[in-house]
């Protein structure tokens, strides 16, 4: 990103597994301004500047960045408002702008709205991935503040049956498997058995 003298503002930084995510707004004259990333993979011992997060012909603003919690590579989510009507949400497991995905804009209806900030919320997931909600501020009759999830991962259990097949000639009599259940959460278990003679 080129370096101009044009001021930089409402920094909002997020640390998670050794990466260190900063998102600002920066003055771009004319449209009012865009938001930019930078990115450190070493606990902030040195800095890259990404691409612009949000780099278009409208005015973006409020930007704020959060890790999820819980195991694993951490999961990112960026939020900023857009024209004062939308608010943007992203997210990343990486650290690069290019990385990042659109997981929605809110709110997702047609009335003109005056936003606020917003806030991303994390939800954090069993293996450090989750999915997240945004709080954000409609000031257009008065200052209301809303909550809604982005988007709602399921984390299911799962069952393995060892061996997933098996024949047995019927004058064996009897055989087994075992059956492991990972993740979270209940499972419901059916048995069927076949003979044929």
């Amino acid at each position: 990103t080129p370096v101009d003298d044009r001021p930089d503002s409402s920094p909002a930084i997020a640390a998670g597994g050794g990466t260190v995510l900063v998102v600002h707004e920066h003055e771009t004259g004319a449209s009012g301004g865009d938001i930019r990333l930078a990115y450190s993979t070493d606990s902030g011992r040195r800095w890259t500047a990404g691409a612009g997060l949000a780099s278009s012909a409208a005015a973006e603003t409020c930007p704020d960045v959060q890790a999820s919690g819980g195991n694993g590579t951490p999961r990112f989510f960026a939020s900023y408002v857009e024209e004062n009507g939308q608010v943007r949400v992203l997210s990343s497991e990486g650290s690069a702008a290019g990385s990042w995905t659109t997981e929605g804009a809110f709110p997702d209806h047609d009335r003109p709205v005056a936003l606020g900030s917003a806030i991303v919320l994390p939800i954090p997931g069993p293996d450090g991935g989750g999915s997240a909600g945004i709080f954000w501020a409609d000031t257009t009759a008065d200052d209301d503040i809303y909550f809604t999830p982005v988007a709602v991962t399921l984390f299911l259990a799962d069952l393995v049956v060892t061996p997933a097949n098996q024949d047995v000639p019927y004058t064996e009599g009897t055989t087994s498997f075992s059956v492991t259940k990972t993740g979270e959460g209940d499972v419901g278990l059916t048995r069927s058995e076949e003979h044929t003679s």
